[in-house]
């Protein structure tokens, strides 16, 4: 009896362990991700760039958390001066002086690749602006992403939601994109892009960019 051990090529060995490892990560990108475990202390620095007139505006603004209830997170910007109420899903009540109807329901845990739901929500108040605003559209996980933002280099998982606005003071309507780059390891999103515009292609859009620049969360 032959006891003589075969010895496998290096390349061959490092291929086995690189389709281990893909399969690895897709099993793990396969499954649900789950609702996040945020704490008080957790830290989201972003970027946010508005090109109303296609002339940027830029401001830096924290979301740092400060309360957490059973459905329930409280947030406050980097002086304390101005807080936002949130789901435990991370979908607003209001934000500032901005106040919604109800949640937008837009994030839906656990978020599965494919899934799909509509979602219908108000902008009832505005601080210092008479705008009243109705949404409404289909939301989609579309998938796994790599990302690259201020704060890092991320695989985030996308979620868009495609709808319309019409407005509720005056008579003006067109069409709405809103996209979520979800990080899990970060509890929350590097990356948010907001997309409107009137029918008339005419018609300046409005878009604004918001990019984590830095961050500092708890296990």
């Amino acid at each position: 009896m032959c006891n003589r051990k075969i010895a496998l090529p290096r390349a061959f060995v490092f291929f086995l362990v690189l389709v281990a490892s893909f399969a690895a990560a897709g099993a793990e990108e396969s499954a649900p991700v789950q609702k996040p475990q945020v704490k008080e202390g957790d830290r989201w620095r972003y970027r946010n760039t508005d090109y109303p007139t296609n002339l940027p505006r830029v401001r830096t603004y924290d979301e740092r958390v400060s309360f957490v209830g059973p459905d329930e997170i409280l947030t406050l910007n980097r002086d304390g001066s101005s807080d936002s109420v949130w789901t435990s899903e991370w979908n607003p009540r209001s934000i500032g002086g901005t106040v919604f109807d109800k949640p937008t329901g837009i994030l839906r845990f656990p978020l599965a690749v494919g899934a799909t739901h509509e979602t219908t929500y108000s902008i009832v108040a505005r601080r210092g602006n008479p705008a009243r605003t109705k949404y409404d559209g289909k939301v989609t996980v579309v998938g796994w992403e790599d990302i690259e933002v201020p704060a890092g280099k991320f695989r985030a998982l996308k979620v868009e939601l495609k709808g319309n606005y019409s407005r509720l003071d005056i008579r003006a309507s067109g069409w709405l994109r809103i996209t979520f780059w979800y990080v899990p390891e970060l509890k929350r999103w590097a990356r948010y892009s907001y997309e409107d515009g009137y029918r008339n292609p005419s018609d300046p859009n409005w878009r604004e960019d918001h990019v984590l620049v830095d961050f500092k969360v708890q296990e």
